[in-house]
């Protein structure tokens, strides 16, 4: 949910099991090797957030937010983009498009 929301970059790392072909990792094995990062954990340390990533085996494997750095967007540090919506999600129709190729036939 954390990711989803973020404004910018996010990396999501999924733990599933293979129920097919995994006989080892299965839904107990994830059960009992995993845990929540605790409620004190700092996830704005940087160097933390590599010891964290590279956990795996006897002391188990963390999931939560590994690591958060909130900072500007590259859509916030340009001015004249702030406020427009993207090109994506304009609501434009074929007609939008037959009006913007005829006011190229005038240059």
């Amino acid at each position: 949910k954390e990711a989803i929301q973020h404004k910018g970059y996010a990396f999501v790392e999924i733990l599933q099991p293979c129920v097919s072909f995994n006989k080892i990792n299965t839904y107990k094995w994830y059960k009992d090797n995993i845990y929540t990062l605790p409620e004190d954990y700092d996830p704005s340390d940087r160097q933390a957030a590599f010891a964290k990533a590279l956990e795996w085996g006897a002391s188990g494997i963390p999931i939560g937010v590994l690591y958060r750095n909130p900072r500007e967007t590259y859509l916030d540090r340009i001015e004249h983009l702030n406020g427009v919506e993207p090109f994506a999600t304009l609501n434009r129709s074929p007609e939008d498009l037959v009006d913007i190729l005829k006011s190229f036939e005038t240059l």
